[in-house]
């Protein structure tokens, strides 16, 4: 069974450190920040969402990108 993980906040300190780290180790990332874009590229199974967590649209989005994976 693949190894998924929801991180919000991914695009700059602890978010992202977290998102590597999991890469690293094999997990597929499916990250959330509230920025339009990232400035790093991630190796591994990384996919990026744009959206704030509070917003219960973009949440739904979040969670259904997660639920495809």
């Amino acid at each position: 069974m693949k190894k998924i993980a929801l991180i919000t906040g991914v695009a700059s300190g602890i978010g992202l450190a977290t998102a590597k780290l999991l890469l690293r180790n094999g997990y597929a990332v499916i990250g959330l920040s509230r920025r339009s874009t990232m400035d790093q590229t991630l190796d591994g199974d990384f996919t990026y969402v744009s959206g704030d967590i509070g917003n219960e649209t973009d949440r739904s989005h979040f969670i259904n990108v997660a639920m495809e994976k």
